[in-house]
């Protein structure tokens, strides 16, 4: 329904290209904190940054929040957060890495779905593992 009046903009397809799923630092020099895709970018077929943007967002707000009532220094702050942000999803992004280099690898990806269909379980838990599970506790404020 709200497609209905849509009209077509162009011949093909637009999309984006030369993304680098690298790690990148969670706070900057200056102590300007990295949220979302800018604190670290996860392959989208092994995990869900949207969810990991407001996670990153809610790990922040608590220290900011501390900052701003005085009750913490910036440079607890982007220490804090830095930490709070790798507790939450350094096992996601090492996991995303790695599932997106056999991925790109024929002569491991074929071995790789063989022991995925043997053991079925083995899927389901790099799946949980990609994905949100029970929040570490905010250590910022």
């Amino acid at each position: 329904e709200r497609l209905s009046g849509a009209t077509k903009v162009t011949d093909g397809w637009i999309a984006i290209s030369q993304i680098s799923f690298a790690r990148k630092a969670q706070v900057e020099p200056g102590g300007i904190l990295m949220l979302g895709d800018a604190a670290g970018l996860i392959n989208p077929l092994t995990g869900n940054g949207q969810a990991m943007a407001l996670r990153s967002a809610e790990l922040a707000a608590s220290g900011v929040v501390a900052y701003l009532s005085g009750r913490q220094s910036a440079v607890d702050l982007a220490a804090g957060y830095g930490a709070a942000w790798r507790a939450e999803f350094r096992t996601r992004m090492g996991l995303g890495r790695l599932i997106q280099a056999v991925m790109l690898r024929p002569d491991l990806l074929a071995p790789a779905l063989g022991a995925v269909r043997l053991a079925p379980a083995l899927g389901r838990a790099l799946v949980a593992r990609t994905r949100q599970r029970q929040p570490v506790t905010d250590r910022l404020a």
